[in-house]
């Protein structure tokens, strides 16, 4: 049920679900414009590239919940209908709440989207749309004060093994809106006989586009100036 899992992906996690991860696999982002958070953070928040328009055969809704140790939530839900000759409407929620193993681990995590789609009759002209809202919020731990705590099971427990930050947690918001369309020159070859072809095809003209509002803080209420000693002011 961990999405970072799913596929058999190759990330380097932080030991709980709903954490940044880093993807161990070369994956070069071609995107275009300027790229406002780190790469870590892409597994647990939704980006544009990831929103599914669904071609329905019939109403779809998917529901999936899993309850973890230490009042660990997970809870998924999809849904896409059409309620109109051409016009679907769709949304998927995911919602992590999930403690953790280590102190200083709690994530949760908030993520939404909405799709509407239209096409024409004939598919000469469609447009689909998107809005997107993603709230994460996470601790920091800063890695274990002992190593060989860790590495030398002195401790059964691990909530009570020590760690570097106390107080560190991050936050994070985005929201975005996305439109594109397009509309086919040439009108839809409705010859069935196949017995002659269209010599000639106009192609299309598709416009994009999207809004986007990020926030992203990180703060630490007591901060430990023996670890921040290495990182310049």
């Amino acid at each position: 049920y961990d999405p970072i899992v799913q596929g058999n992906r190759m990330y380097g996690t932080l030991n709980n679900i709903g954490l940044p991860a880093y993807n161990r696999v070369f994956s070069p982002d071609l995107t275009a414009g300027y790229i406002f958070m780190p790469p870590s953070l892409e597994s647990i928040l939704y980006s544009n590239n990831e929103v599914e328009y669904y071609k329905l055969m019939q109403p779809y809704t998917g529901l999936h919940y899993v309850m973890g140790p230490q009042r660990q939530q997970n809870l998924g839900v999809d849904f896409n209908r059409m309620i109109a000759r051409g016009l679907t409407l769709g949304m998927r929620l995911y919602i992590v709440s999930s403690p953790g193993a280590y102190d200083r681990s709690f994530s949760k995590d908030n993520n939404l989207y909405l799709t509407g789609q239209y096409y024409t009759k004939n598919h000469r002209y469609g447009v689909i749309a998107n809005y997107l809202y993603n709230q994460d919020k996470f601790q920091e731990s800063g890695g274990l004060r002992y190593d060989s705590v860790f590495q030398l099971h002195q401790e059964t427990d691990p909530t009570v093994i020590p760690v570097w930050l106390s107080a560190a947690e991050n936050r994070i918001r985005t929201s975005s809106f996305y439109v594109e369309q397009y509309f086919n020159l040439s009108p839809p070859d409705t010859n069935k006989t196949k017995k002659t072809k269209r010599l000639f095809d106009g192609g299309s003209i598709s416009y994009a586009f999207q809004y986007q509002k990020s926030y992203l803080s990180y703060s630490d209420g007591l901060a430990d100036s023996l670890f921040y000693a290495s990182f310049p002011a």
